[in-house]
């Protein structure tokens, strides 16, 4: 096998779809003949390449078939114009392949006298032409294979990697996969203003700010065009931002790959064992492996889409890197929420935000050095104390912070924080910064990150001065408090009055009960989680570290952690359950006397937020698999193959989905605050402080070292100042009362606390 599988099998892969499109000439294309008519006028040279990328993909992490088809149909719409004659040749240039004249004859043929189509709109075009992509892509490779993950289940079809595969293709050639795939990334010129939805951002192949097929909601987005101007002006300030890529950063991140070592946030490069099968009659052991050997596997393959994304992502770094400077585009959501497009960018896992830096520097002043030890101290995980005591921590450990920027490779002590690779690239900033002092030049982006965004955004919503306290959104004289904690330190104190219980006592013993456990519990508590989601939270969090006890006891610990986790949870945020029980029962009402309309409300920023989930109709279409390409008079046919699979499908319909409405209501509602709020720090930071340089994820904002005395304050005021001027709650009861126009079927509003923000005392540690 050639390194490149690209330049191995796109040329089969088109190749297959030139035999598709004989048949019509073959007379061999019954019932199909309109299809390929279709197909002819489209830009199908691309759609091989496009197609064999997905496979790869879908395949690595044995996902679905009815997924490949959808990510297929995706790219194929969005494909862009090229010579699509010259791009057949260049691929069959290298491909040794009988009557390689007479086919490329073929192909012109076929390209000859195209006719400007639109893509049809009927499903049955995309399932017929994803399908025969894919049995395409699966015959002429035969690296690729179906199956269904339980014979004789209802789950849905797979697609699995093939034993050659897995055989011959190791890291490096996964590598070499990564270099063609379709996808955007970074341009090295700034993208353009967005002016409305439509316009702006890349400066060709456009695409909306906002992706919907809902022409409807589009068409309402493009109305409300003049409510949109302080979310564009920031949109187009983050666009601004001048970035290059860390080039020492990507160098070790390479050598630690290479060398295998295990670092929090890498693949792993070999798959976890799964132990043989048990032998014998004891139904109970056969039990426990199939629920292990299934969790196991469930973990291999999320390592190996991980690893196809991270051998994609290094070769976009690599590509970047050659680039003096480069900006990213950004896309929205329904919400209000912005996005960086590309597999490097601002808001990835914690080696691909290490691989960023500002691509003009600044002096990093005194001051700026203070918030670089904080950052230090953030990215290392020593962020649960006051700013001195983190800054203390690093004098602390400057000797070790100073040989790890010297020697990364010799040292371990980075590889142990919380966030190894932008806490080593902090420790290399560090050395810099003390031999050259205040004056040094300094490109990397300092975060401050809210405390705990959602419950601070609760506390704020309902004005409650506990929450407002634990969630360091007002003053505490004991400085930063640590909500997390609190409710850890609870649930603990409950298993302990159980500590006669077997399962009470191993969870004492092992200290299972842990800040982070439960941060992700009560975290996600108040976006409406249920508690059969949090059990399985818990679970997979405490999986490996329950390996080997008795199933009986595992399943007992599991229960008694979610039981008291999920009860000290509830019983410390009863405020955001109330103001979530609000909310779904304003859904309720919404859905009873609009049964077809959307939930809309405004956020802070002018934002307009439309939620309206649609119930698909689900219904399950046959297709058939297996084909060939077969020789007719000298040309190759397309012969279809005779094997029937069926997938489940969905049609559109404009059904409301009335359970989906209430359950992601509360989650959408302050995901759309933390958006607004975003909008307005990253518009007051650039008119005070005057710069375009943002890294920006969501809750967590990376500015220039000497900028963050000042963008410090400014963080904490936008926040105050957006609760002082605006009530979103009221607003979106107010919205729901108009739209169901009757006020004595609205449920009362939950209990608001006595915070006035004109006059609160408001915490440092917002966000620290």
């Amino acid at each position: 096998m050639q390194e490149d599988l690209y330049e191995a099998y796109v040329p089969k892969v088109i190749l297959g779809i030139i035999a598709v499109l004989n048949k019509v000439d073959a007379n061999k294309a019954t019932g199909q003949k309109t299809k390929i008519e279709t197909l002819k006028n489209l830009k199908w040279p691309l759609f091989a390449e496009i197609a064999l990328s997905v496979v790869i993909e879908i395949s690595i992490s044995e996902g679905t078939y009815r997924n490949a088809i959808k990510k297929i149909i995706k790219k194929c719409k969005a494909a862009k114009s090229i010579d699509e004659y010259e791009y057949v040749c260049a691929q069959f240039s290298h491909y040794a392949i009988p009557c390689r004249n007479e086919i490329l004859k073929k192909a012109q043929e076929h390209l000859t006298n195209k006719q400007a189509v639109e893509w049809p709109v009927n499903d049955d075009f995309d399932f017929w032409l994803g399908n025969t992509l894919i049995d395409i892509v699966i015959t002429v490779t035969g690296l690729f294979e179906l199956f269904n993950k339980n014979m004789g289940s209802k789950k849905p079809l797979h697609i699995k990697t093939t034993d050659n595969f897995k055989n011959e293709t190791d890291k490096k050639i996964r590598n070499a996969v990564s270099k063609r795939t379709h996808h955007e990334m970074a341009i090295p010129t700034i993208p353009k203003n967005w002016t409305n939805i439509n316009n702006g951002g890349f400066h060709d192949n456009q695409e909306p700010l906002i992706t919907n097929d809902d022409k409807t909601y589009l068409k309402y987005m493009l109305d409300h065009t003049n409510d949109l101007t302080e979310v564009f002006n920031a949109i187009n300030i983050a666009q601004h931002t001048k970035w290059r890529i860390n080039r020492k950063i990507l160098e070790i991140i390479k050598n630690v790959y290479d060398e295998d070592l295990i670092i929090n946030g890498l693949p792993l490069i070999e798959d976890r064992p799964i132990s043989n099968c048990p032998t014998g009659d004891d139904k109970r052991s056969l039990a426990v492996w199939q629920e292990e050997a299934e969790y196991i596997s469930g973990k291999n393959n999320k390592n190996n889409n991980k690893k196809l994304q991270f051998a994609k992502a290094l070769d976009e770094a690599d590509l970047l890197k050659e680039y003096e400077s480069f900006y990213f585009v950004y896309h929205a959501d329904w919400r209000g929420r912005i996005y960086p497009v590309g597999l490097i960018n601002p808001q990835g896992a914690d080696w691909q935000k290490a691989l960023l830096e500002f691509a003009d520097g600044i002096p990093i002043t005194e001051k700026g050095a203070y918030w670089l030890r904080i950052h230090l101290a953030n990215t290392y995980g020593a962020d649960k104390c006051n700013f001195e005591n983190r800054v203390k921590w690093v004098e602390e450990h400057e000797p070790e912070i100073l040989k790890n920027a010297d020697d990364p490779m010799g040292t371990i002590f980075w590889r142990e924080a919380a966030e190894p690779f932008c806490f080593l690239a902090a420790c290399i900033e560090y050395s810099r910064y003390k031999r050259e002092g205040n004056d040094y030049i300094s490109r990397l982006p300092i975060s401050l990150d809210a405390t705990c965004s959602t419950l601070q955004h609760w506390a704020a919503l309902l004005k409650d001065n506990e929450l407002a306290r634990s969630t360091n959104v007002t003053f505490n004289k004991n400085g930063r408090c640590d909500l997390y904690q609190e409710i850890a330190d609870k649930a603990l104190e409950l298993i302990k009055e159980k500590r006669d219980e077997e399962a009470a006592q191993y969870i004492i013993k092992n200290n299972l009960i842990t800040r982070k456990l439960v941060k992700k519990i009560a975290m996600n508590y108040a976006n409406g989680i249920t508690y059969f989601t949090a059990q399985g939270y818990i679970y997979d969090f405490l999986y490996d570290s329950l390996v080997g006890n008795r199933y009986k006891l595992k399943l007992e610990i599991i229960s008694m952690i979610t039981k008291n986790t999920w009860n000290a949870t509830k019983d410390t945020l009863n405020a955001p359950y109330l103001g979530m029980m609000y909310l779904h029962k304003l859904c309720k009402i919404h859905n009873r006397y609009c049964p077809d309309k959307a939930i809309e409300w405004k956020a802070p920023s002018g934002f307009p937020v439309r939620q309206l989930y649609i119930k698909p109709n689900k219904y399950t279409k046959a297709l058939q698999v297996g084909g060939k390409i077969e020789s007719y008079k000298d040309m190759p046919v397309w012969s279809n193959g005779d094997k029937k699979i069926r997938i489940e499908a969905y049609k559109k319909s404009s059904k409301k989905d009335k359970k989906k409405q209430s359950n992601s209501l509360p989650a959408n509602f302050v995901q759309s605050m933390d958006a607004a709020l975003l909008v307005k720090i990253i518009n007051e930071a650039n008119r005070s402080i005057g710069t375009s340089d943002f890294m920006l994820i969501h809750d967590s904002f990376g500015l220039h070292a000497a900028y963050c005395e000042k963008f410090h304050d400014i963080l904490i005021n936008c926040f105050i100042d957006m609760y002082k001027k605006y009530n979103p709650l009221e607003g979106i009861g107010e919205n729901i009362r108009m739209a169901i126009n009757n006020m004595s079927k609205m449920p009362d509003p939950p209990q608001i606390g006595d915070i006035d923000f004109s006059q609160i005392v408001p915490s440092n540690y917002l966000f620290s």
